[in-house]
Order: structure tokens, then C-alpha cells, then sequence
């Protein structure tokens, strides 16, 4: 009997990470393999996951401080139900999971793999910048691969001597399935800029609020798909600037929502401060949608600048506003990026190279779809 293959990410929220491990989880169970996903207790991913009929349990990721009680938990469960691979994505789960292999021995686990979904911890302060890195450090050095989804990821790595073995790692860009999207064609209800994301720190919303300033006299309305901490502190700025007219604030949404949000703008704006391999971008591409995003390391990997967007400097609201500007008053424009954006979607970031990359890391051969394992792992 086909042994499962469990996907274990900490925050079942929606988002770039519980995206892609739903998005793997799909495609193994479309390949005829048994995926488990492991996540939040009550989360969006695990009703997601249900709603695809693939197996779902719910444990307590909420504190940090929870990686020994977890790491518990899941040794027993891994115990129980034996499967072939337990894959961790994001260090949330991916430090409880290292600690569960010890506990069980080399004799006694299954294939560990993990997944960094974007080195968080180098904007942290000193004191928290030690301990994340020493968690990432220890995830790595237990899992018997570790996958990173940008080649900037993979450099952070070696630079900050978290990989011991580079003959233990690869490279596999994230993907996501092409049925998600609606159908239609983008910005067909208006000039609008679709910001999706947390609204935190990272996703460096309240530059927004700037580059609306910049873009004067346009006011195209701006979507801002997403929650988080920095929403109260975005929507008094927006009043304070009199741009309550231009702003929709929809907060946060179903994935499929969100994407139907999108498809009625004329592109994605996606200023963030760092990232690991923003799967907004790639979804945007596959709509057809032309990107305007920082020029940070991930992003870089996925725009090609004058082809499917423009990348600007992470805080330069008048570099923001004249890339937007270009793409608003030039429909012939917005359409070839668009369309080549589409392209390149297609040809770099399909699932099924995905699907089979991960087969490699796993060391399992496909079941059923005629994948073959030999993909983007480098």
C-alpha cells in the first residue's frame, strides 16, 4: 500500500506558504500518492483541505515557545501512522519536526524534507535574530533535504552557514495550479492596483498611501486585499491624506476571492521589504496581470523587468508611481506584459514541475500522471 506523505506548515492562514502546501498536496493526490497535511487547529488550510478530500489534523502552532510539546505530539503521530515522507514547511513547523526526528532516531523516521519558505529572522533584533537563525540552522542540519524556494534563499544559506551539505539541497520555485483562476479578461471593470497581502511590516503596506501622492493627478482606486496589524494605522492615513474615495479596503479573503478581486484590476502592486518567492506575483502573471513589485532577492527570480512588470526599490514611492503610471495610461503596454508575464508563468512556474521536483526531493517515483521526478531540483 502507497505510504503517506505529510505536509506540515505551522500558519493554515491564507498566504504564499499555506498556498503552496496546499497547491503540493493537490497534485500528490492527483498523482495517486496519500497526502496528510498537518497545520493550525480551525485553520482556512485545513478546511481547504477537506474540501479537497485530502486528510487533514489540526495541533496548536500558535506559540513559538509550543516546538517541544509539539515536537511530541508529532513524533506520536508519525509513529502511528508510518508514512514514507514528513515535509515541513517554514521553520514554525520545521524546528517541532527536527526535534520529533530526534526523538524518534535515525532507525525509526521517515524521510525528512523541508522547505524554507523565506529567511525571516535577518530583520530581527539581536537577541531574536540569534535564536531564529539557530532554529533555522538546526531544521537544515536534521532534514535529510532541504528545498528553497529561490536561488536568493539558497544564497542566504550558505552565506550565513546554515547548510552543511549543499549535496542536501536544491532549488524548487513555487507554482500554483492554473484552474484557480477566474476567468475573463484583467482590469475589465477599470484602471485598478491590487495590494495583496498581510498588511505587516514585510508587506510594506503604508507606502500605499505615498505612492497615491506620487501617482496624483491619477487616482486609480486601490484594492488592498489583506489584514494584519499595520490595517488601523493604513486606513488613518488614507483618511488623514482625504484618499478615502480611491482606497477599498476588503480585508482579508478566501483565496479564490481574492484572486477574483485581482482579475478586475489592471495590475499587481507588491512593494514588500523582503520575500522569500512571492506566489502573488506568480499568480498575478498566470492572470495575465503586469507587476509592479520591489526589486528584492525572490521578486527578482520571478519579473523580468521591461517584460512582465517593473521592479522598483523597495521604499521608493515616485520610482512605484511612475512604473504604475506607464502600465495605467498605456493599455497596449499593460497587455504585452500581461500576456508575456502569462508565458513565462507557464513555461518556469507550472505545478507539474513543481509536483515532480518535490517527487526527487522525496525519493518517490509518480503514480499515475506520467510526471517525471527529474525537474528544478539544482
Amino acid at each position: 500500500m502507497t505510504k503517506e506523505i505529510v505536509q506540515i506548515i505551522g500558519n493554515g492562514d491564507p498566504g504564499g506558504g499555506t498556498t503552496a502546501v496546499l497547491t503540493l498536496a493537490i497534485l500528490l493526490h492527483d498523482a495517486g500518492h496519500r497526502p496528510v497535511i498537518v497545520s493550525q487547529r480551525g485553520s482556512y488550510l485545513l478546511r481547504e483541505a477537506g474540501r479537497h478530500g485530502i486528510d487533514a489534523h489540526g495541533m496548536d502552532f500558535s506559540s513559538r515557545g509550543g516546538a517541544i510539546a509539539n515536537c511530541r505530539a508529532l513524533a506520536a503521530f508519525i509513529r502511528q501512522r508510518g508514512p514514507a515522507v514528513v515535509h515541513a514547511h517554514g521553520n514554525r513547523a520545521g524546528l517541532p519536526v527536527a526535534l520529533a526526528m530526534k526523538l524518534l532516531g535515525r532507525a525509526h523516521r521517515p524521510r525528512f524534507v523541508y522547505t524554507v519558505h523565506g529567511f525571516h529572522f535577518l530583520t530581527k533584533k539581536i537577541g531574536a535574530y540569534q535564536l531564529a537563525r539557530i532554529a533555522e540552522k538546526f531544521a537544515i542540519g536534521a532534514a535529510d533535504w532541504t528545498n528553497f524556494v529561490s536561488d536568493g534563499d539558497a544564497h542566504i544559506a550558505r552565506s550565513q552557514r546554515l547548510v552543511a551539505d549543499l549535496a542536501s539541497t536544491g532549488v524548487i520555485h513555487n507554482a500554483v495550479l492554473s484552474q484557480d483562476f477566474p476567468a475573463g479578461a484583467p482590469g475589465s471593470t477599470g484602471p485598478g492596483i491590487a495590494f495583496i497581502g498581510r498588511l505587516t511590516h514585510q508587506k510594506n503596506p503604508l507606502i500605499l498611501v505615498d505612492i497615491a501622492a506620487a501617482l496624483r493627478p491619477l487616482a486609480p482606486p486601490i484594492h488592498v486585499i489583506g489584514g494584519g496589524e499595520l490595517e488601523p494605522v493604513l486606513r488613518d492615513r488614507v483618511r488623514t491624506e482625504g484618499m478615502s474615495g480611491q482606497f477599498v479596503f476588503h480585508g482579508q479573503q478566501h483565496r479564490a476571492d481574492a484572486l477574483r478581486i485581482a482579475a478586475t484590476c489592471t495590475l499587481l502592486l507588491l512593494p514588500s521589504r523582503w520575500e522569500g518567492h512571492p506566489i502573488t506575483v506568480i499568480e498575478a502573471m498566470h492572470m495575465g496581470l503586469p507587476v509592479v513589485a520591489s526589486d528584492i532577492s525572490g521578486t527578482r527570480e520571478i519579473v523580468d523587468q521591461d517584460g512582465t512588470g517593473y521592479l522598483v526599490r523597495a521604499d521608493d514611492a515616485a520610482g512605484y508611481a511612475a512604473a504604475i503610471r506607464q502600465v495605467l495610461v498605456e493599455p497596449g503596454l499593460a497587455r504585452r506584459l500581461g500576456e508575456r508575464g502569462r508565458d513565462v508563468a507557464n513555461e518556469r512556474f507550472s505545478a507539474q514541475r513543481m509536483l515532480g521536483a518535490n517527487l526527487a526531493a522525496y525519493r518517490i517515483t509518480s503514480q499515475g500522471t506520467g510526471t517525471h521526478a527529474a525537474s528544478c531540483v539544482v
